[in-house]
């Protein structure tokens, strides 16, 4: 949802880049949510934030398509889209937090064997656990797939699109974390990109 963008999301694209070789790492701010989550920033000053964080980022891009979406943004929805944008061969980068409830998500069997999806650690969350978890959400066997010394691999449901796993430090920050501590009037300076935390205190995001 980038609400707000943090460091921990540059970091996870910019390392899911080198790893990977992707030649483009866009961002996609949440439109309408599934599950009833709404967002404490409006769509457009996530957007507006995520373009400040992204100015030193030339190969980095935002997209608008799921916050111009008049319904529900299903990721299924958007990955579809973005195949007619940039071809098949598309990398979901995402956190193991989101990812372990993945079973939860619309059509997730078939959003499996739709895309690759890097999932970064989360402190907290135990890898095997949330592949023991989704393996008997799917009732469908979980393989290794390609092991390489940066990452290890996951293959559900025979899908020709792999699940990576980094081997990368494992980040705390969280968006959660970051608004609660403005609203306790703390700083904010190093846990999110230069000019972010400016935009914030000028536009009085979170403080409600």
């Amino acid at each position: 949802m980038f609400d707000p963008v943090h460091n921990g999301h540059i970091n996870c694209a910019v390392l899911s880049a080198k790893l990977f070789g992707l030649e483009k790492a866009v961002f996609i701010p949440a439109g309408l949510p599934p599950h009833g989550k709404k967002t404490a920033a409006s769509a457009e000053q996530r957007l507006e934030m995520l373009r400040i964080a992204l100015g030193n980022h030339p190969a980095f891009d935002v997209s608008r398509v799921e916050i111009d979406r008049e319904t529900t943004a299903y990721t299924i929805d958007t990955i579809k889209e973005l195949k007619q944008v940039y071809g098949d061969n598309l990398y979901f980068i995402i956190g193991m937090d989101a990812f372990a409830e993945i079973d939860t998500w619309k059509n997730a069997e078939k959003l499996l064997r739709s895309v690759n999806f890097i999932v970064m650690p989360r402190a907290g969350m135990d890898k095997k656990e949330v592949i023991g978890k989704l393996q008997r959400a799917f009732k469908q066997p979980v393989s290794s797939g390609r092991t390489a010394d940066e990452w290890e691999t996951a293959v559900f449901n025979d899908s020709p699109f792999a699940v990576y796993f980094p081997n990368a430090p494992e980040t705390d920050v969280s968006s959660t974390i970051i608004r609660e501590r403005i609203q306790h009037g703390e700083s904010i300076g190093n846990l999110v990109p230069p000019g972010v935390e400016e935009y914030i205190k000028r536009e009085g995001v979170y403080t409600a």
